[in-house]
Formats: structure tokens, sequence, C-alpha cells
């Protein structure tokens, strides 16, 4: 397909399709996904966008080729020069440096203290007026106790709150500056405002965690890690920046992602029963010593979590772009094209799935993830950049399901989940369910 004749939505002048991508941009964009099949080109602002959908352009972008098609975002606002920011050797030095955190060893060591924190958070969460506001309220708190103590080591006590709003204004802010059109001067500009002063909050925390980090405790955490390593290698230059830019990272990737795709999967239970009968019978029937391996012998309830990280998952988009002139498949890429590539469109794609708008894990259970179907299923990225920490949240994931399904049943106070699209998946309305004892 030569690249003037790919499907392009130009929109309005200056503005382009700015005003529906910034109103409900998942909805438009599923709409042009089904109108125009595997590849697409929109204008949004000033940018023009291509959107891959089909399997072989997703590939092509995020595997086979994915040298060529490099990150640049304005997310190095928050993130720095992070592993999540950077490309080429510095990307490779970062991810062989982190990747030695997520091995089984270490995460069969963190069970202990991750059933302790869940334990610990029903329990605060079941009696306080937060159950049946917002039950990702529940999984946040939980997910970032889980990050903070067993994988960063922070020592950051009162400060979730200000890290959890925080982390919502300054991506809602960065999501909005992506496409802006033109910019308020500083002093009139509110979230501009907000956004300097939760960074400032947020940087505070963690240059004050460095200073106070006691090398002899969680001595596998994240935070040692780094320091011990700048130790050992100061030929490296590892700064506090540097480390700074990649604990928010982690923090980031590490708890709110988890907590969106639990939220997202409890109001699909909801919504269909008979799977959530069977998640908790399941789960009341597990009687096996929790560690990594038994937490694989939860079909039922695995397959109801990826079938909800399909409908839902937590990283809904990724865009790259190309640092040279490409062929791909019919289309002649130029550098500096911008390519977004989405979970949510290839994984409801009419293309490959049956049906699929509906809940349906049948499709998982019993079944692996092979190559084939990673293909077109791929919440936790894909190629070279699929997310190290994957394991590590599957597992917290499942024992937050043990938990909470063995000793608790669900129900809903409002309104199902209106989503929201900005930095990862989020719920307009939030998640209007609530927890309460089992009574048997």
């Amino acid at each position: 397909m030569p690249k003037n004749n790919i499907p392009f939505e130009k929109g309005l002048p200056l503005l382009g399709n700015l005003i529906p991508y910034s109103k409900d941009r998942l909805s438009w964009l599923s709409k042009l996904s089904d109108k125009h099949g595997e590849v697409f080109k929109v204008k949004v602002g000033p940018k023009e966008i291509h959107v891959a959908v089909g399997k072989d352009y997703v590939r092509h972008i995020m595997v086979k080729n994915s040298q060529n098609y490099i990150k640049k975002t304005n997310f190095e606002m928050i993130f720095g020069k992070s592993l999540f920011i950077t490309n080429g050797a510095e990307w490779k030095r970062q991810r062989q440096l982190l990747t030695p955190l997520m091995n089984l060893r270490y995460l069969e060591s963190c069970l202990p203290m991750m059933d302790e924190i869940i334990t610990k958070n029903l329990h605060q969460f079941e009696d306080s007026l937060d159950n049946g506001k917002n039950l990702r309220n529940l999984f946040s708190k939980i997910t970032f106790d889980i990050i903070m103590s067993c994988v960063i080591g922070l020592d950051y006590e009162d400060d979730y709150e200000h890290i959890d709003k925080g982390l919502a204004v300054l991506t809602s802010f960065v999501t909005r500056e992506k496409y802006a059109v033109f910019n308020l001067p500083g002093k009139l500009d509110k979230e501009k405002k907000d956004f300097d002063f939760y960074m400032q909050k947020l940087d505070d925390v963690i240059y004050n965690s460095i200073k106070k980090t006691n090398k002899d405790k969680l001595s596998f955490s994240f935070m040692n890690q780094l320091l011990e390593f700048r130790d050992k290698n100061p030929e490296e230059k590892i700064s506090d920046t540097f480390i700074r830019d990649n604990i928010v990272t982690v923090m980031f990737a590490g708890y709110e992602t988890s907590a969106l795709s639990l939220s997202f999967m409890m109001d699909l239970l909801l919504e269909n029963p008979h799977w959530l009968n069977r998640c908790t019978e399941e789960m009341r029937a597990f009687n096996l010593e929790i560690n990594f391996e038994s937490l694989q012998q939860l079909p039922i309830t695995e397959a109801c979590l990826f079938e909800a990280m399909r409908l839902y998952p937590a990283g809904w988009g990724f865009t790259r772009e190309a640092e040279n002139d490409d062929e791909m498949h019919g289309i002649s890429v130029k550098q500096g094209d911008i390519f977004l590539v989405s979970p949510f469109l290839t994984q409801r794609s009419s293309l490959y799935w049956d049906n699929p708008e509906t809940f349906d894990p049948n499709r998982f259970l019993g079944k692996k993830i092979t190559e084939e179907l990673r293909q077109i299923y791929f919440p936790f990225g894909l190629g070279p950049r699929m997310c190290s920490g994957m394991n590590f949240a599957l597992m917290e994931m499942k024992l937050i399901l043990l938990r909470l399904l063995k000793n608790y049943q669900i129900l809903r106070t409002g309104d199902r989940p209106l989503v929201d699209a900005r930095a990862t998946l989020m719920s307009k309305n939030g998640f209007q369910m609530m927890m309460a004892k089992n009574q048997n």
C-alpha cells in the first residue's frame, strides 16, 4: 500500500481531530479501526499519526524492526532519562541493570511481605469510608505498598495520597501537552501549576529516601541495587537523578497498571456472575502453600484476568517514531513518521477475535500464550521493550485475587466505569463497587 493510499482522517484545519480525540479517543479510534482496518492515519492537533492495528504492522514496529521505531515522548517531563524513555545503547544498559531484579528467587522472596500487605489493606478498607465509592482505591493502595516495600524500598510513610493524586495530575497534564495547539502563560495555567507542585512533592519524597536508605534493609530492593551498583561502578556515573528517574518509572508502571487491571476485572466479573462464581469457587478450594508455582494453578482466575486485560489493557497505546526511512508491508515509511500501536484496538479487532466486545475467558482457559497469540494479545507490550515486571505483576494480582475472593464478596454500588484513556486506561467515574466479608 503506497503511503499516499493510507486512509487519512484529516479533520479540521489547524485542530485536525483534536476535539473527538480529546473527548473520547478510544471510541473514536475504534470506529476508525472498524472503518479502515489494519492501518490508517489521523491528524491530531499539529501531529499526523499512523495507527497500526494489523498484527503484521504491529510486529514490524515492535519486534522485527524495533530498533528503527524509537520512543519519543513528552513523558520525559515525568520520567526523565529512565528505562521507559531512553533508546539504543542507553536503553540496553539500563535494561541489563534492572532485569535481574525480577528473577524467580526474588519474586518468591517477596511473597510473605506481599501477603501481609494484602491482608492488612483488606481489613482496613473493609471498614473505611472509601468502601463502596471506588474499589480502585483498595487495589491502588495494595499495589502501591507492595511496590514501595518489596521493589523500591522507599521510606514513604504518609506520602501515598500525595503520590497517588500527584501521578494522576502529572500524567493528565503531559497527555494534554502532547497535542496542544497553543499554551497558556504559566501564571494563568492552573494545570501547569498543579503539575509543578506535585512534581516537587514526588521529587522530595524520592530524593529524601535516597539519602536515608539503609543498605542493610531490603537488600534486593531496586533502590539498594542502584545504590550498590553506583558504589561498585563509579565509572558509570550513576547520579541521584538517574536513580530518581528510574524509581518514578517503576513506581508508575508497578502499581497503577496492576490496580486498574484488577478494577476492570471486578467490573467484568460482576457483569458475568457465572465467571465470578467460578473464580470464587476456585479460590475457596485453593489450599496449597503459596509460592510462585502454586499461583500458576488457578486456571479459571487466570483466564478471567487475561480476558479482562484483553478488553481493558492498562497500557492502552504505545507511540513510536521512525528513526530512518523504511518499507513496511507496502507502506513507505519516512524518517520522523509517528506510529500508534494500541493493544486496546488490536485486542478488540474483529480481524482476529470472534465477538471481540464480549467477555469470554474461554479464549484463554487451559491455553498457553503462544508466540502466535502474542501477535494479537500484548497487554504487557511486545518485543524487546516488553514489560520486564510481567511475572511480578501477574503473581501479585493473583495473590490479591486469592485473598479477596476467598474471604469477601464484591457488590456493585453505582454505575459501571466510563473508560478514560490517559497515560493509562482509567475510569472517569471510578469503580463503584464494595467488598463485604463472607458470612460463611
